[in-house]
């Protein structure tokens, strides 16, 4: 394996990595060697880009800012991205949280007036066999 880089960026994410992590280091090689190709040109390149693309969406920002517009993203500011997201991710697993509740209540709701209905037929019937 060649540890070379094509941007600043995996070359600090290389010098800030211990060895045990240097698939970490391969995967974004591979994002920097597709993305500076313009793309994947093959159903398999594609599939493999967007692995690697969902497991390390930040570097893949990173990486396709430096090089479209060779603005670099200093260690600071990734790591400041990378808090971001997760507070994006966070976000959004609470609102979808809340939407899934929202529909559970809703559903009860639903059935609570059915079982409500229920009961009161019940004891109409009942009244109605007692007369």
């Amino acid at each position: 394996m060649r540890y070379e880089f094509l941007t600043k960026f995996v070359r600090d994410r290389f010098a800030e990595t211990p060895w045990a992590f240097r698939e970490y280091i391969k995967n974004l090689q591979g994002l920097e060697e597709i993305i500076s190709s313009g793309g994947p040109k093959a159903f398999a390149e594609a599939m493999y880009y967007n692995r690697l693309k969902s497991k390390y969406p930040v570097e893949a920002e990173c990486i396709k800012l430096e090089l479209d517009s060779g603005i670099y993203t200093d260690p600071e500011e990734f790591n400041h991205k990378c808090d971001q997201y997760r507070l994006q991710e966070w976000a959004e697993r609470e609102a979808e949280a809340q939407e899934e509740k929202a529909k559970r209540l809703a559903n009860e709701l639903k059935e609570r007036k059915s079982w409500l209905e229920a009961k009161k037929r019940l004891a109409e019937e009942m009244a109605l066999e007692r007369e």
